[in-house]
């Protein structure tokens, strides 16, 4: 009879100790939960100002280097099959685009220098 309360026993204990296995790790999932949000937001931060930082390098490269990213650039666009590159090209060309933006800021100038010479009063 002996064997069988030891049996009992053994597995109380068993169950005990597996019961504070799941309590424990559980205890250092919570614990380590806010480290694991904030190590990815930052991960995530980090990303974010690399890719920022990509892409400025690669605005300012074709500024420096302009003949070389516009040509870059615009053999792109040519590249786009059935045609559709020379076509979008030839439309832009055509549009007046270039006017329009001429348009726009000399009005965004003039808006501008009426502030200044104001001090914003009109």
């Amino acid at each position: 009879m002996q064997w069988l309360i030891d049996a009992i026993t053994a597995a109380y204990d068993a169950f005990i100790g597996w019961f504070k296995l799941v309590f424990q790790s559980l205890m250092n999932f919570l614990l380590d939960f806010p480290v694991l949000i904030f190590e990815k937001i930052l991960g995530f931060v980090s990303w974010l100002f690399s890719q920022f930082s990509d892409s400025l390098s690669c605005c300012f490269t074709n500024i420096i280097d302009t003949s070389q990213g516009l040509q870059n650039a615009l053999n792109s666009v040519f590249e786009l099959p059935d045609g559709f590159g020379s076509g979008f090209c030839y439309l832009f060309a055509n549009i007046g685009l270039d006017h329009a933006f001429a348009c726009v800021s000399a009005a965004l100038m003039f808006r501008f220098t009426r502030k200044l010479l104001t001090l914003g009063r009109w």
